[in-house]
Protein backbone atom coordinates (compact mmCIF):
# COMPACT_ATOMS: atom_id res chain seq x y z
CA UNK A 1 0.00 0.00 0.00
CA UNK A 2 1.55 3.33 -1.05
CA UNK A 3 1.42 6.64 0.87
CA UNK A 4 -1.60 7.93 -1.06
CA UNK A 5 -3.64 4.83 -0.15
CA UNK A 6 -2.79 5.26 3.54
CA UNK A 7 -4.04 8.84 3.76
CA UNK A 8 -7.40 9.57 5.36
CA UNK A 9 -9.64 12.65 5.12
CA UNK A 10 -8.85 13.59 8.74
CA UNK A 11 -5.14 13.39 7.89
CA UNK A 12 -5.59 15.86 5.04
CA UNK A 13 -7.49 18.18 7.35
CA UNK A 14 -4.48 18.26 9.68
CA UNK A 15 -2.58 20.54 7.29
CA UNK A 16 -5.58 22.84 6.96
CA UNK A 17 -5.83 23.08 10.74
CA UNK A 18 -2.10 23.82 11.02
CA UNK A 19 -2.47 26.68 8.54
CA UNK A 20 -5.37 28.15 10.52
CA UNK A 21 -3.95 27.64 14.04
CA UNK A 22 -0.21 28.09 13.36
CA UNK A 23 0.62 25.14 15.59
CA UNK A 24 0.97 21.41 14.92
CA UNK A 25 0.08 20.52 18.52
CA UNK A 26 -3.01 22.73 18.50
CA UNK A 27 -4.12 21.24 15.17
CA UNK A 28 -3.59 17.73 16.54
CA UNK A 29 -5.62 18.50 19.67
CA UNK A 30 -8.47 19.96 17.60
CA UNK A 31 -8.65 16.83 15.42
CA UNK A 32 -8.16 14.36 18.27
CA UNK A 33 -4.65 13.19 17.29
CA UNK A 34 -1.77 12.60 19.66
CA UNK A 35 1.38 14.64 19.02
CA UNK A 36 3.35 11.58 17.74
CA UNK A 37 0.47 10.65 15.42
CA UNK A 38 0.31 14.19 14.03
CA UNK A 39 4.08 14.20 13.41
CA UNK A 40 3.81 10.87 11.59
CA UNK A 41 0.94 12.16 9.43
CA UNK A 42 2.97 15.27 8.59
CA UNK A 43 5.91 13.10 7.47
CA UNK A 44 3.58 11.03 5.27
CA UNK A 45 2.18 14.22 3.71
CA UNK A 46 5.69 15.55 3.06
CA UNK A 47 6.66 12.20 1.52
CA UNK A 48 3.56 12.27 -0.69
CA UNK A 49 4.11 15.83 -1.90
CA UNK A 50 7.88 15.42 -2.13
CA UNK A 51 8.64 18.64 -0.24
CA UNK A 52 8.97 19.97 3.28
CA UNK A 53 5.60 21.51 4.17
CA UNK A 54 6.28 23.32 7.46
CA UNK A 55 8.89 25.71 8.83
CA UNK A 56 9.36 25.57 12.60
CA UNK A 57 9.24 29.07 14.08
CA UNK A 58 10.17 30.36 17.59
CA UNK A 59 6.45 30.16 18.30
CA UNK A 60 4.53 27.57 16.35
CA UNK A 61 4.98 26.64 12.70
CA UNK A 62 4.49 28.24 9.30
CA UNK A 63 3.71 26.67 5.94
CA UNK A 64 6.50 26.58 3.39
CA UNK A 65 5.85 27.68 -0.18
CA UNK A 66 5.30 24.01 -1.05
CA UNK A 67 2.96 23.74 1.93
CA UNK A 68 0.87 26.66 0.66
CA UNK A 69 0.64 25.00 -2.77
CA UNK A 70 -0.38 21.72 -1.13
CA UNK A 71 -3.09 23.51 0.85
CA UNK A 72 -4.70 24.82 -2.34
CA UNK A 73 -4.82 21.31 -3.81
CA UNK A 74 -6.22 19.87 -0.58
CA UNK A 75 -8.93 22.53 -0.32
CA UNK A 76 -10.06 21.84 -3.85
CA UNK A 77 -10.11 18.07 -3.32
CA UNK A 78 -11.92 18.25 0.02
CA UNK A 79 -14.46 20.75 -1.30
CA UNK A 80 -15.29 18.57 -4.30
CA UNK A 81 -15.54 15.45 -2.10
CA UNK A 82 -17.74 17.23 0.44
CA UNK A 83 -20.07 18.49 -2.29
CA UNK A 84 -20.29 15.06 -3.93
CA UNK A 85 -21.26 13.43 -0.61
CA UNK A 86 -23.83 16.12 0.22
CA UNK A 87 -25.45 15.94 -3.21
CA UNK A 88 -25.57 12.14 -3.10
CA UNK A 89 -27.21 12.14 0.35
CA UNK A 90 -29.79 14.77 -0.56
CA UNK A 91 -30.55 13.26 -3.94
CA UNK A 92 -31.12 9.68 -2.79
CA UNK A 93 -27.85 8.63 -4.37
CA UNK A 94 -28.25 10.74 -7.53
CA UNK A 95 -25.44 13.30 -8.08
CA UNK A 96 -27.60 16.43 -7.93
CA UNK A 97 -25.84 19.73 -8.45
CA UNK A 98 -26.55 22.29 -5.77
CA UNK A 99 -25.41 25.90 -5.60
CA UNK A 100 -25.68 27.88 -2.37
CA UNK A 101 -25.44 31.65 -2.76
CA UNK A 102 -25.48 34.08 0.14
CA UNK A 103 -26.88 37.51 -0.71
CA UNK A 104 -27.58 40.83 0.88
CA UNK A 105 -31.21 41.84 0.24
CA UNK A 106 -30.04 44.54 -2.20
CA UNK A 107 -28.82 41.81 -4.61
CA UNK A 108 -32.38 40.42 -4.74
CA UNK A 109 -33.53 43.62 -6.47
CA UNK A 110 -30.81 43.53 -9.10
CA UNK A 111 -28.56 41.87 -10.38
CA UNK A 112 -29.61 38.44 -9.00
CA UNK A 113 -33.01 38.32 -10.79
CA UNK A 114 -31.37 39.16 -14.13
CA UNK A 115 -28.76 36.43 -13.69
CA UNK A 116 -31.41 33.83 -12.77
CA UNK A 117 -33.55 34.74 -15.79
CA UNK A 118 -30.53 34.36 -18.08
CA UNK A 119 -29.64 30.98 -16.56
CA UNK A 120 -33.21 29.69 -16.86
CA UNK A 121 -33.41 30.82 -20.48
CA UNK A 122 -30.15 28.97 -21.16
CA UNK A 123 -31.29 25.78 -19.39
CA UNK A 124 -30.27 25.94 -15.71
CA UNK A 125 -29.20 22.41 -14.72
CA UNK A 126 -28.56 22.92 -11.00
CA UNK A 127 -30.59 23.70 -7.89
CA UNK A 128 -30.06 27.21 -6.55
CA UNK A 129 -30.37 27.91 -2.82
CA UNK A 130 -30.43 31.59 -1.85
CA UNK A 131 -29.53 32.61 1.70
CA UNK A 132 -30.32 36.21 2.76
CA UNK A 133 -28.48 37.47 5.84
CA UNK A 134 -26.19 40.20 7.11
CA UNK A 135 -22.58 40.53 5.92
CA UNK A 136 -20.91 39.08 9.07
CA UNK A 137 -23.23 36.05 9.10
CA UNK A 138 -22.70 35.34 5.40
CA UNK A 139 -18.92 35.71 5.66
CA UNK A 140 -18.89 33.19 8.50
CA UNK A 141 -21.03 30.84 6.39
CA UNK A 142 -18.57 31.22 3.51
CA UNK A 143 -15.63 30.49 5.80
CA UNK A 144 -17.40 27.38 7.17
CA UNK A 145 -18.26 26.33 3.58
CA UNK A 146 -22.00 26.49 4.29
CA UNK A 147 -22.42 28.62 1.17
CA UNK A 148 -20.45 28.55 -2.09
CA UNK A 149 -20.35 32.28 -2.82
CA UNK A 150 -21.57 35.65 -1.58
CA UNK A 151 -23.02 38.72 -3.29
CA UNK A 152 -22.78 41.91 -1.29
CA UNK A 153 -20.55 44.65 0.09
CA UNK A 154 -17.69 43.84 2.42
CA UNK A 155 -15.53 45.90 4.73
CA UNK A 156 -11.95 44.65 4.40
CA UNK A 157 -11.69 44.68 8.20
CA UNK A 158 -14.16 41.79 8.38
CA UNK A 159 -11.87 39.62 6.25
CA UNK A 160 -8.60 40.26 8.09
CA UNK A 161 -7.28 37.26 9.96
CA UNK A 162 -9.81 34.78 8.54
CA UNK A 163 -9.73 32.07 5.89
CA UNK A 164 -11.69 34.57 3.77
CA UNK A 165 -8.74 36.97 3.62
CA UNK A 166 -7.96 35.79 0.07
CA UNK A 167 -11.08 35.41 -2.07
CA UNK A 168 -11.95 35.25 -5.74
CA UNK A 169 -13.69 38.60 -6.28
CA UNK A 170 -15.69 40.03 -9.18
CA UNK A 171 -16.63 43.70 -9.04
CA UNK A 172 -20.26 44.12 -10.08
CA UNK A 173 -21.52 47.67 -9.69
CA UNK A 174 -21.44 50.93 -7.81
CA UNK A 175 -24.60 51.89 -5.99
CA UNK A 176 -25.36 54.29 -3.18
CA UNK A 177 -28.00 54.32 -0.48
CA UNK A 178 -31.09 56.37 -1.21
CA UNK A 179 -33.23 58.14 1.38
CA UNK A 180 -36.98 57.54 1.03
CA UNK A 181 -40.19 58.90 2.53
CA UNK A 182 -43.91 58.37 1.91
CA UNK A 183 -45.20 59.75 -1.39
CA UNK A 184 -47.20 62.47 0.45
CA UNK A 185 -44.42 63.47 2.86
CA UNK A 186 -43.74 67.27 2.57
CA UNK A 187 -39.98 66.62 2.79
CA UNK A 188 -40.09 65.00 -0.65
CA UNK A 189 -41.04 68.31 -2.27
CA UNK A 190 -37.92 70.07 -1.01
CA UNK A 191 -34.95 70.40 -3.32
CA UNK A 192 -32.47 69.47 -0.59
CA UNK A 193 -32.87 68.55 3.05
CA UNK A 194 -29.92 69.07 5.46
CA UNK A 195 -28.91 65.98 7.37
CA UNK A 196 -29.20 67.88 10.63
CA UNK A 197 -32.96 68.26 10.02
CA UNK A 198 -33.39 64.52 9.57
CA UNK A 199 -31.88 63.42 12.89
CA UNK A 200 -35.04 64.10 14.93
CA UNK A 201 -37.36 62.45 12.40
CA UNK A 202 -38.78 58.96 13.04
CA UNK A 203 -36.64 56.36 11.25
CA UNK A 204 -36.97 52.77 10.06
CA UNK A 205 -33.46 51.31 10.10
CA UNK A 206 -31.72 47.99 9.69
CA UNK A 207 -30.44 46.46 12.96
CA UNK A 208 -27.15 47.63 14.47
CA UNK A 209 -24.20 45.76 13.02
CA UNK A 210 -25.74 45.50 9.56
CA UNK A 211 -23.82 47.03 6.67
CA UNK A 212 -26.59 49.55 5.90
CA UNK A 213 -26.96 50.75 9.50
CA UNK A 214 -23.21 51.11 9.97
CA UNK A 215 -22.81 52.99 6.68
CA UNK A 216 -25.64 55.39 7.57
CA UNK A 217 -24.29 56.13 11.04
CA UNK A 218 -20.78 56.76 9.67
CA UNK A 219 -22.20 59.03 6.97
CA UNK A 220 -23.96 61.27 9.49
CA UNK A 221 -20.99 61.34 11.87
CA UNK A 222 -18.56 62.18 9.05
CA UNK A 223 -20.62 65.30 8.35
CA UNK A 224 -20.70 66.35 12.00
CA UNK A 225 -24.29 65.23 12.61
CA UNK A 226 -25.38 62.71 15.28
CA UNK A 227 -26.51 59.37 13.90
CA UNK A 228 -30.31 58.96 13.69
CA UNK A 229 -32.06 56.61 16.10
CA UNK A 230 -34.45 53.89 14.98
CA UNK A 231 -38.12 54.00 15.90
CA UNK A 232 -38.53 50.73 13.98
CA UNK A 233 -35.80 48.17 13.23
CA UNK A 234 -36.14 45.77 10.31
CA UNK A 235 -33.49 44.03 8.21
CA UNK A 236 -35.61 43.88 5.02
CA UNK A 237 -35.52 47.15 3.07
CA UNK A 238 -38.53 45.89 1.09
CA UNK A 239 -40.51 45.83 4.33
CA UNK A 240 -39.10 49.20 5.36
CA UNK A 241 -40.10 50.90 2.11
CA UNK A 242 -43.63 49.53 2.29
CA UNK A 243 -44.02 50.71 5.91
CA UNK A 244 -43.50 54.34 4.89
CA UNK A 245 -47.01 54.78 3.44
CA UNK A 246 -49.13 57.28 5.38
CA UNK A 247 -46.41 58.02 7.94
CA UNK A 248 -43.70 60.59 8.61
CA UNK A 249 -41.09 57.82 8.71
CA UNK A 250 -37.77 57.96 6.82
CA UNK A 251 -35.65 55.02 5.72
CA UNK A 252 -32.62 54.23 3.58
CA UNK A 253 -32.32 51.51 0.97
CA UNK A 254 -30.23 50.79 -2.13
CA UNK A 255 -30.90 53.48 -4.73
CA UNK A 256 -32.19 50.89 -7.22
CA UNK A 257 -34.83 49.76 -4.70
CA UNK A 258 -35.87 53.34 -3.88
CA UNK A 259 -36.22 54.10 -7.60
CA UNK A 260 -38.23 50.90 -8.15
CA UNK A 261 -40.76 51.67 -5.39
CA UNK A 262 -40.87 55.34 -6.40
CA UNK A 263 -41.78 54.20 -9.93
CA UNK A 264 -44.76 52.35 -8.42
CA UNK A 265 -45.84 55.56 -6.68
CA UNK A 266 -45.36 54.05 -3.22
CA UNK A 267 -42.50 56.25 -2.00
CA UNK A 268 -40.61 59.38 -2.93
CA UNK A 269 -36.86 59.79 -2.99
CA UNK A 270 -35.53 62.29 -0.47
CA UNK A 271 -32.66 64.55 -1.51
CA UNK A 272 -30.26 65.15 1.40
CA UNK A 273 -27.58 67.81 1.16
CA UNK A 274 -24.97 65.03 1.41
CA UNK A 275 -25.83 61.96 -0.74
CA UNK A 276 -24.40 58.60 0.26
CA UNK A 277 -21.90 56.69 -1.89
CA UNK A 278 -21.00 53.13 -0.95
CA UNK A 279 -18.37 50.53 -1.75
CA UNK A 280 -19.08 48.43 -4.84
CA UNK A 281 -21.24 45.33 -4.93
CA UNK A 282 -19.02 42.24 -5.17
CA UNK A 283 -19.31 38.57 -6.02
CA UNK A 284 -17.02 36.67 -3.62
CA UNK A 285 -16.05 33.01 -3.50
CA UNK A 286 -13.18 30.91 -2.24
CA UNK A 287 -10.73 30.28 -5.10
CA UNK A 288 -11.15 26.51 -4.79
CA UNK A 289 -14.94 26.85 -5.14
CA UNK A 290 -14.48 28.36 -8.60
CA UNK A 291 -13.52 24.85 -9.78
CA UNK A 292 -17.26 24.02 -9.54
CA UNK A 293 -18.63 24.30 -13.11
CA UNK A 294 -22.08 25.54 -12.05
CA UNK A 295 -20.54 28.26 -9.85
CA UNK A 296 -18.43 29.47 -12.78
CA UNK A 297 -21.56 29.50 -14.92
CA UNK A 298 -23.48 31.46 -12.28
CA UNK A 299 -20.63 33.98 -11.92
CA UNK A 300 -20.49 34.45 -15.70
CA UNK A 301 -24.26 35.08 -15.86
CA UNK A 302 -23.99 37.55 -13.00
CA UNK A 303 -21.16 39.45 -14.68
CA UNK A 304 -22.99 39.44 -18.04
CA UNK A 305 -25.96 41.26 -16.48
CA UNK A 306 -23.60 44.01 -15.34
CA UNK A 307 -22.05 44.37 -18.77
CA UNK A 308 -25.37 44.27 -20.62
Amino acid sequence: MDALDRLRIRNLKLLLAVQRLGSLSAAAAELGFTQPAATKILRELESLFGHRLLHRMPRGVKLTEAGEAAIERLKLGLTMLDRALQDARQGGGAPLRRLRIGVLPLAAVDPLPQAVRALLADGMDFRLEIVEQTVPVLLQALERREIDAFIGRVDAGLLHGTDNAVLHAVRLREEGLGFAVAADNPLARRRKVPLVELVAAPWILAPRGSFTRTALEQHFLQHGVPAPQAMIESLSFHTNLRLLAGTALITVAPSSAVNYYAGLGLVRALRPDHPMALSPLLFLAKPENMALPHLRRFAAALKATELG
